[in-house]
């Protein structure tokens, strides 16, 4: 599956309906894989709507989504600045804020979490083996 689009929160809620349908053959909405996926998603396009893109809808985000035996991965590209994850992910976010969460998630529910230099994409990678924690 691959999809571009603007960068609008409207879009990110089409993909998000479309991803789901998608991702029928990993088990019920509410199984783990199904689950962790759409989560991952959800994050990775909202970030490059809203922090890649800030909400311009003249510019685009990319998606690719694999589904193999036992992985599936997830490109999230903008076409904006990026951001520096190097730094990022040497601090830790405060849950108690609305928003910078978005690496615990990253951790939490994919096995590899791989930026460009640049910061404007990101690949997330889950085995399908069921809950990363087993």
């Amino acid at each position: 599956m691959r999809r571009s689009f603007p960068a609008t929160l409207e879009s990110v809620e089409a993909f998000c309906q479309e991803l789901r349908q998608s991702l029928a053959g990993l088990g019920p909405a509410g199984s783990p894989d199904a689950f962790a996926v759409e989560i991952l998603a959800r994050e990775a396009v909202t970030n490059a709507v809203l922090h890649g893109s800030h909400r311009d809808p003249s510019l685009l985000v990319h998606c690719s989504l694999r589904i193999g035996p036992g992985r599936l991965s997830l490109r999230v590209s903008d076409q904006g600045a990026g951001f520096d994850w190097r730094r990022r992910s040497q601090t830790g976010s405060d849950v108690d804020l609305p928003g910078g969460r978005g690496l615990e998630l990253y951790r939490a529910y994919a096995h590899h979490v791989i930026f460009n230099a640049r910061g404007n994409s990101i690949l997330l990678i889950r085995n399908l083996s069921g809950d990363r924690h087993e």
